[in-house]
């Protein structure tokens, strides 16, 4: 894809991101916003279906890159190879390694019953038997050694660990802090593949901004600004930081460090950093040694909205009369989000139901074992599954519940973590539950807009949830007041995100 000769001299903003637009509501509101600026604005994101193709969304262009990870791919065939040099010492895949193991916990306990068997005067225990019982305890030993050595093997080359894994997570976390020991240039071979994609595409683009968003574009903006430098234009960027790197939790020690790895090498060349709460400008500034610590633009809904004739609702999916009293979670799941604790707490909670809105399918494994945990606790039928909805639909889609509920766990990152699904609770008049991490539960218990609970506990979620319920009106009308939605809303946000275009921008072929 090249650019079109245009006469349009409106400031060109390239923004990138690593993942499908259509999904992320923080970079499409971002782009109409500098749309809106007076700028000509184009986005580049993966593409939802691995092929190349062109839309676009109000004044925005969006491109979808198509990615191909032959980098990545030619790592997995080396390991491959490594695999199959190595099969007559290693075993090949850990399902083998794993029935090796049994073999040699099933010729133990052979052995035992044997003896068991000349205790008890079952059998006579004659020279002859000694010797080759003697023989076959000493050949079993042997052979669980050569077992759990041929095992490392297997794990060593078909795994994606590293030694950082094995360090254990208090000092795993330390070495993120003060630097990683993995590099993401061997850990991430992704990465290569996404500058193959992207990078051509930002050169002929021509920008005169680039905008990246989240970590896995850091580099790749870098590495244009510095091509179109070398060429004799003077690109600002800017790193839009959605997350504390350092402090996540969903990844392993190894891939966090190769992360973090990729942002410290590039985040303080970049003009200007922002990101989406006030602790985590505060962790990002003091772990990169920031001159400026980075500006804070929420993740929150727009006032403003299409709104449509007929909106969805999660209550009229679920079925469900208006009178029994309806919890939902919205968005990624997994146990770290207090998905699991949510679907506990049901079992203390008689005729309340819970929908979790995801795009994960049914037959994915995690929602099997929330099925499994809610018919466990005898919540089978007052468990619902719900699709997403298109991104301006959300917040009345929400809104038919009878209280939002959001647990993270206690890492670095959720600690600091104002996630948009809080915000989206708040604009659909949701009275909220929350689990007990520091900046989250602070917000929700400032503003009287609902009740905290202990991350990890059902029974303290149901405590909380049963007093919201027991009082929900005086909550949900905290959360309808104009000046707070006024506050909290992506108009006010926009402000912000102005200002570090107005400095960036300023003389930009005017």
């Amino acid at each position: 894809m090249t650019e079109p000769l245009t006469a349009d001299r409106r400031p060109h903003v390239v923004m990138t991101v690593g993942n499908p637009v259509q999904n992320d509501a923080r970079v499409r509101k971002a782009a109409l916003s500098v749309a809106a600026m007076g700028n000509r604005v184009t986005v580049l994101g993966l593409s939802p279906d691995g092929r190349a193709f062109e839309e676009s969304f109000g004044p925005v262009r969006l491109v979808n890159v198509e990615v191909v990870g032959l980098l990545a791919d030619s790592i997995k065939e080396r390991q491959r190879v490594r695999r199959r040099l190595l099969m007559p010492f290693g075993y090949p895949t850990r399902e083998v390694a794993m029935a090796a193991l049994r073999r040699r916990n099933l010729a133990e306990r052979e052995l035992l019953a044997e003896t068991g068997r000349v205790l008890a005067g079952q059998v006579s225990d004659t020279p002859a038997r000694q010797v080759l019982r003697s023989a076959k305890g000493a050949r079993n030993k042997a052979l669980r050694k050569v077992t759990y050595a041929r095992t490392r093997l297997q794990r060593l080359y078909t795994s994606q660990q590293a030694p950082l894994d094995r360090l254990g997570g208090a000092v795993s976390r330390r070495v993120r802090q003060v630097g990683p020991l993995g590099s993401w240039r061997r850990l991430m071979p992704e990465m290569h593949d996404m500058e193959i994609a992207y990078g051509p595409l930002i050169d002929s683009l021509d920008p005169d901004l680039v905008h990246a968003h989240d970590l896995y574009m850091i580099g790749i903006a870098e590495r244009a600004v510095a091509r179109a430098r070398a060429k004799g234009r003077t690109v600002p960027w800017i790193y839009d930081a959605h997350e504390f790197v350092a402090g996540m939790s969903r990844y392993s020690p190894t891939r966090i460090a190769a992360m973090a790895d990729l942002e410290l090498e590039y985040i303080g060349r970049a003009d200007r950093v922002i990101t989406v709460s006030e602790p985590i400008a505060d962790a990002i500034q003091k772990r990169c040694h920031l001159a400026v610590r980075p500006t804070v633009v929420l993740n929150v809904p727009a006032l403003t909205r299409p709104r449509s004739a007929q909106p969805p609702s999660v209550r009229a999916v679920t079925g469900l009369s208006d009178d029994v009293p309806l919890l939902v979670y919205s968005g990624n799941i997994d146990p770290d989000r207090g998905v699991t604790t949510l679907v506990e707490a049901l079992a203390h909670l008689d005729g309340v139901h819970a929908v979790i809105v995801t795009n994960a399918p049914e037959d994915n494994r995690y929602v099997t074992t929330l099925r499994g945990v809610a018919a466990a606790g005898g919540a089978g039928d007052r468990l619902h599954l719900a699709p997403y909805v298109e991104g301006d639909d959300i917040i009345d889609y929400l809104g038919s519940a009878s209280v939002g509920v959001h647990g993270l766990s206690h890492v670095p990152n959720h600690e600091m973590a104002l996630p948009n699904k809080l915000f989206d609770y708040l604009h659909a008049g949701l009275p909220m539950v929350v689990s007990n991490v520091k900046a989250m539960s602070e917000l929700v218990t400032a503003l009287g807009i609902g009740e905290v609970y202990t991350a990890g506990d059902p029974s303290s979620l149901a405590d909380a949830v049963r007093r919201v319920l027991a009082d929900r009106e005086r909550y949900a009308s905290a959360s309808r007041s104009p000046e707070l939605l006024r506050q909290y809303s992506w108009e006010a946000q926009e402000e912000a995100l102005r200002g570090v275009y107005s400095d960036l921008l300023s003389g930009v072929r005017e």
